[in-house]
């Protein structure tokens, strides 16, 4: 059986990828060149694309054009484990963040949600970019005792985003996380465009301690486009004998 002409194209990009020939984080050529070069239609190299996108390896952005991701490194985690989510799910690296912090007083909408009576709130809106454009958006909340027990200093940022970042999770003994899709990204994000299409990924995490107690809450949302969920699933580590 003859091979198609797209998986002629996507087998030469692959390579280029996988060995570097094409970097991570460059850009292809337009398509009406990039077809020239590989000897086919548009719509051939369209469907090689298009198969190379399905596999993370290269993503468009409207208007600039296709970028190459990089392959993935299998070693990499999963959303199982007990780690930011952001980094673990959205496809661009950061490469800077911005960091909003304020102190709000505990409303009903905190106190259900963290499941207890605080005494006042710390509130964090946290961009992430990458090369200056915003890739992935938090929004967390977290009991201001949790910080001080953590000795944090909320008129440090760099200290504050280094608790939400490793600290939060090196106390939490697990976490829950459900995800689903969400236009809300548009308005919560508030001074930053995500998605070109509107549409997200939100990602929705209550951090505990050992004595089940909430640590914080957060509300991730990530462009649907610059979104890819991994788990990894392993064995149960025991199984049942029949009786």
């Amino acid at each position: 059986m003859k091979t198609p002409k797209y998986v002629k194209v996507y087998d030469t990009l692959f390579s280029q990828i996988i060995n570097g020939e094409l970097q991570q984080g460059s850009s292809l050529p337009t398509e009406p060149e990039l077809a020239r070069q590989m000897g086919v239609s548009r719509s051939t190299l369209r469907q090689a694309l298009a198969l190379l996108q399905d596999d993370h390896l290269i993503q468009n952005v409207r208007g600039k054009g296709n970028y190459v991701l990089g392959g993935r490194d299998r070693q990499n985690m999963g959303l199982e484990t007990l780690s930011h989510p952001l980094h673990l799910c959205c496809r661009q690296p950061v490469t800077d963040t911005e960091l909003d912090i304020r102190i709000d007083v505990p409303s009903d909408y905190y106190i259900q949600n963290l499941n207890r009576k605080v005494q006042a709130v710390v509130v964090c809106n946290h961009w992430y970019k990458n090369e200056g454009q915003v890739v992935a958006y938090s929004y967390t909340f977290l009991p201001i005792e949790v910080t001080t027990q953590a000795e944090i200093d909320l008129s440090d940022a760099r200290q504050v985003e280094e608790f939400l970042e490793r600290g939060l999770y090196e106390a939490a003994a697990y976490s829950s996380l459900s995800i689903s899709q969400t236009n809300t990204g548009r308005f919560m994000t508030m001074k930053y465009r995500m998605s070109a299409e509107g549409a997200y990924t939100m990602l929705y995490e209550v951090i505990y301690d050992r004595d089940n107690t909430v640590l914080a809450v957060s509300k991730h949302y990530v462009a649907e486009e610059n979104c890819e969920i991994l788990v990894y699933t392993r064995p149960a580590c025991c199984k049942h004998e029949r009786s």
